[in-house]
Order: C-alpha cells, then structure tokens, then sequence
C-alpha cells in the first residue's frame, strides 16, 4: 500500500478515471453537488436529490441523472429515508472518500479558472512576426486600448478605438468590427465598413490602417487528460508552411488565397496565376500586370500594365464611413498607399508597407 503512496493516493487512483469520464457540465454539476455532500473537514452528509438540487441551484431533471452515474461508480451510495419520509437520501459511498472529493473539487476549480483565462486564438503580426494573444469576450484595438505589442499601441495611424474582435462562446465563432476608425480596417483585402459585423475565419489576415498586418489562428486544445490541458500552437510548426519570416519593404497579401509574400526588390513585377495566385517577380519574366516601384524608405509607387483589363481599388478615407472606390486604365499610375485593397480579375490584393 506504501508503494502506491497511501490510503488517499489509492483513493485517488479511484476517483479521478471515474471524473475523466464525465463531461464539463457534469464536472461542473459534481463540483456544486459535492460543496453539500463534503464538509470542509471531509465529513460525508447524506442528502435528498431535490434538496442537493435547491441547494446547488441546479434542476433536479439535471441533477439526478449525474447522481445515478456517480453511484453506479461507487461514488455515492443511496441510502433508505428517515422514519416517516418516502424519499431515498444519497452520501458519499465512504468517510475515506471525502478528502479525495475535496482535492478534487480544489483541481477542478483551478481548471475552471484556467479555461475562463486562456486565450481562443492569437494573431501573428507579418511585420514582425510578434505573436497577441486573443482572449475573454471582447478584444479592442486602438490608441486608447494598449495590448501590449508596439505595432498597435504606439501606431499614430490607427485610431483611438479603431477595431474590436468579439468570440462568441456559444457559436464558436469571432467576428471584426470597426469602430469608424479614420484610416480603415481590410480583411483579406477587402474593406470592413463601419457598423459592419464581419463573421472571421482561422487564417484571415487584418490589416489595420494600412500599416499593421496580421494573421489570424485559432487555437486549437487537445483534452488528453482532465486538468491536464495541450494546446496545438500553429506558429512554432514552420513545416506546415503558413509561416514566413518578416523581411523586405512591404508584404502583398492575397486575400482570395489568403496568402502573403514579401517583398524586397525595389522594383518588382505582379503577375496572376491561373491558379489566383499572383506571382512576384524581379524581371519580368510573365506577363505582368502591376510594376511595383519604391523611390524610397516611405514612398512606393503602382503602374498598371494590362490592356484588356481594368485594375480596381478600394481606400477608406478621413470621416467616411464607407470605403471610396477607384479604377485605373492601362499606363496610369499612382503612389501606393496601405489601405488601399485591390481588385483584380476577382483577386483581391493589399500591398502594406512595413
């Protein structure tokens, strides 16, 4: 018995592989049940289950089927009603179980706080492959709402309260909403009205005010062991090859592939793919459609090459809620601008500066 550590270690042993097999909202229902049935001091109390039901705050349609479960365990054990009442009582199956239940009930508790804390998914900021962890409800992005990560908190082109991202527990699902910041907000290339709820998706990239690009992952939690808790982490997993390390002057980002490159030659060729991709060139070696130009650190400019086609683009301008939208003809050519989200042959493109 020594060897297995003990009485209580034994117990343990007993007690947890029966809790692992029991869903959250039965832990949870456990965990209140248990606050009744243990003192403190580890001392059983034998309890109805339409009481144990009241005093927890639980239905008893919802109670009684996790106090059955229990006792077919050996948990919890039924035992008869006192004289002159009908209904059967139920306390813990053994005085020894009562410190096993309250360890038991300290872990869960612990865990419980865990998961209200951990973050649901992070974003990798392609400028400088810093990684923001996204937690609780909301997640707010702008001046007045520091995060922690410099690209965001001391940007003097994003907005005071520019961007929130809220997770919506119940659906599973995030959403994007801008909050009428002054230089705009893109996903994937494509502009975020305000008042706009935009529903996200693992893999979206969010370019705030032209200047911040980053990608969104979800995270996803392997339950291997109850309290004992892995996350699966996209971003130390380079040989899924979604990671790319930051360098060059500015990133194209492909919002219908949902793809980024960088790019480092001060002249350079875009070209689409049959595939949708669009393929970055130092010669010009297909048949490009946009010449890149930087004249120097803070200016860039676009040339539009194509005859038979038209190149759109969106840019989000100073006290306009909606997004102003332009199309340029072969020859023209433009100083390139961050916010602006290009429209190719139903490509969608964003060129950011980093």
């Amino acid at each position: 018995m020594q060897k297995l550590g003990g009485v209580q270690e034994i117990i343990k042993m007993h007690l947890d592989p029966v809790m692992k097999n029991f869903s959250l909202e039965e832990c949870d229902i456990c965990s209140e049940m248990f606050r009744y049935l243990v003192t403190p001091s580890g001392t059983k109390i034998a309890h109805k289950i339409s009481d144990l039901a009241s005093y927890a705050g639980i239905e008893k349609g919802k109670m009684a089927p996790v106090v059955l479960k229990l006792g077919s365990k050996s948990i919890l054990r039924e035992i008869p009603p006192p004289l002159g009442l009908n209904e059967n009582r139920y306390e813990i199956y053994h005085d020894i179980l009562g410190r096993a239940i309250l360890d038991w009930q300290a872990r869960f508790k612990t865990y419980k706080e865990w998961l209200s804390k951990r973050p649901w998914g992070y974003g990798r900021v392609l400028s400088s492959g810093n990684i923001l962890e996204l937690k609780g409800s909301t997640v707010s992005f702008g001046r007045w709402w520091p995060n922690g990560l410099t690209e965001f908190d001391r940007n003097k082109y994003l907005s005071r309260m520019h961007m929130f991202i809220t997770f919506v527990k119940e659906e599973n699902a995030f959403y994007a909403v801008d909050l009428r910041s002054k230089n705009g907000t893109t996903i994937n290339a494509k502009c975020l009205c305000y008042g706009e709820e935009k529903k996200l998706q693992e893999g979206d990239i969010i370019v705030l005010a032209g200047t911040t690009p980053f990608q969104l992952w979800c995270i996803n939690y392997l339950q291997k062991e109850r309290f004992k808790v892995e996350k699966e982490f996209p971003f130390n997993q380079k040989d899924k090859g979604h990671i790319k390390e930051p360098h060059g002057w500015a990133v194209l980002v492909n919002g219908t592939t949902r793809i980024y490159d960088y790019i480092e030659s001060d002249l350079c060729y875009l070209s689409k793919l049959p595939t949708g991709d669009i393929r970055i060139s130092e010669k010009m070696q297909f048949e490009p459609f946009l010449i890149l130009r930087r004249i120097s650190k803070e200016l860039a400019e676009f040339e539009f090459c194509d005859k038979k086609h038209a190149l759109k683009f969106s840019s989000k301008t100073e006290n306009k809620d909606f997004p102003i939208e332009f199309t340029m003809k072969y020859g023209e050519s433009k100083f390139l601008n961050g916010t602006f989200a290009f429209k190719y042959r139903n490509v969608h493109f964003q060129i950011v500066p980093l």
